[in-house]
């Protein structure tokens, strides 16, 4: 991590320890919006949210999302850049700044409420206003000289420090790690193509290939999967199997999900309740299949779910226990339930789908129990 990161990363941790979050259901379009710049400041340098940002973003609603998404599509199509002086085009870079992290709280309150980002109408037009605007800027940013071309590599955020957040395409492309300022990183796949890799497996080829061609990429992805699997979750299985093969020190075990903690009233220690957590886990690289894991107290369910290929059996293999079958819920979909021994911390299990035309997808997971009681 570079000086100024890592100064940037403490303040943003600073000013966390101590936010008070608003009721999102209270706020217009700009004033969410004020309120996610700063998030969006933490996601832009790698600074993991807290429990209770992660929860408020989870409060902000769908409607909510298009509103914000849309006022700030508008306010970027009524900028002007061409005409402006070196002063103003050094302001629009700071104001760059701010909607670039507005943009990047969107796409993940979309995530935190289990949605991806390209899935959202109104955050696909936002990338496509913030991309457009971004090039149009960069041009004439690199094209100046003085304070105007320097602000190319200056976010707000980090106004003040050492040195800048080393490069436009580290902003622009990987606003949640560090990226090398090479004509060789410039030929990495955007975020886009990383964030759909990581979330559902798609674009498997584009992003499987940079890495075993660039390890600086291959570094940058697997920090980008221990980040997400230590937040929000939603890593896809081929994401997690990738990062468990790959050689560097991993934080957390890719392949382990852990269970939600029974929720028990205090003085009686009867259970009331508990939470349930979905993980969508993408394709099932080489069949055209999905699979979805629901997290519960007490165990799981596996679902998988057909595309294009007929599927014969999904099976599912247990360390210590007889493998069993799923069972085909209806048109399109199997579901297994994979039960958790409560004298057991962990419970390995792997799931094997068998398409009619003979090829399979493969995969390891385990259970990791949540706790005790809270």
């Amino acid at each position: 991590m570079s000086n100024a990161r890592a100064k940037t990363a403490a303040l943003t941790e600073v000013s966390f320890r101590n936010a008070v979050y608003p009721d999102a259901s209270r706020l217009g379009a700009e004033e969410l919006l004020a309120e996610l710049i700063p998030l969006g400041d933490a996601l832009r340098v790698g600074v993991p949210l807290p429990h209770a940002a992660h929860e408020w973003l989870r409060s902000v609603s769908l409607p909510a999302v298009h509103a914000a998404a849309k006022s700030l599509c508008e306010d970027v199509r009524q900028t002007r850049i061409e005409g402006l002086t070196e002063e103003e085009l050094s302001l629009e870079a700071v104001r760059r700044d701010g909607r670039a992290s507005a943009g990047a709280a969107l796409r993940r309150v979309a995530l935190a409420q289990d949605l991806l980002p390209h899935e959202v109408s109104s955050l696909v037009e936002l990338d496509e206003c913030l991309g457009a605007y971004e090039l149009q800027l960069t041009e004439r940013l690199l094209l100046g000289e003085g304070r105007a071309a320097s602000a190319v590599l200056g976010p707000s955020h980090a106004a003040g420090l050492d040195e800048y957040l080393s490069s436009i395409a580290e902003r622009v492309l990987y606003p949640a790690a560090a990226r090398p300022a090479s004509e060789a990183a410039l030929r990495w796949p955007d975020e886009n193509t990383v964030s759909q890799y990581i979330d559902a497996a798609a674009s498997m080829e584009a992003v499987i290939g940079a890495a075993r061609e660039h390890s600086e990429f291959s570094r940058f992805l697997a920090r980008r999967i221990d980040e997400l699997i230590q937040t929000i979750g939603h890593v896809s299985w081929h994401a997690r199997l990738w990062r468990g093969k790959v050689g560097y020190p991993c934080p957390i075990d890719p392949l382990g999900f852990r269970l939600p903690v029974r929720v028990a009233e205090a003085a009686t220690r009867l259970e009331i309740g508990h939470d349930i957590r979905n993980e969508r886990l993408g394709a099932l690289s080489p069949l055209d299949a999905q699979a979805r894991l629901k997290l519960e107290a007490h165990g799981a369910t596996l679902f998988v779910y057909e595309g294009k290929d007929a599927i014969a059996k999904v099976e599912l293999t247990y360390e210590v226990k007889e493998a069993t079958l799923a069972t085909r819920q209806g048109a399109g979909y199997w579901a297994a339930k994979i039960p958790v021994d409560p004298d057991a911390h962990e419970t390995y299990v792997s799931l094997r789908v068998v398409a009619h035309d003979g090829r399979e997808f493969f995969g390891p997971l385990h259970l990791v129990a949540g706790g005790g009681e809270d």
